[in-house]
């Protein structure tokens, strides 16, 4: 985890982030049928995992000595999985 803090307000003010890293990938399946010489049906599925995301911030204000003064929970904190499913169909005409 890398930690970045920001610095505003004559460095009385520290803004902590962390980053973590985390896999995203897509599955797809498909088959084409043929309905005659000239008509094919394309149906076809995909899946897309886009991974994990967490979010909450604390602000933290520290005096001119680098003293914790106080720290407050600016958002609350969050988890959440972003999944999608789609299916897909279409014709295909040859010339």
């Amino acid at each position: 985890m890398g930690e970045k803090v920001i610095y505003v307000a004559e460095d009385r003010l520290k803004i902590k982030s962390n980053t973590e890293k985390s896999i995203a990938y897509k599955l797809l399946a498909g088959k084409l049928f043929e309905l005659s010489e000239t008509v094919c049906l394309d149906v076809n599925y995909q899946y897309t995992n886009l991974g994990k995301l967490k979010g909450g911030d604390v602000l933290d204000v520290f005096d001119a000595d680098d003293v914790l003064e106080e720290s407050e929970l600016v958002t609350k904190p969050f988890e959440a999985r972003i999944k999608s499913h789609g299916f897909n169909g279409g014709l295909l005409f040859k010339f």
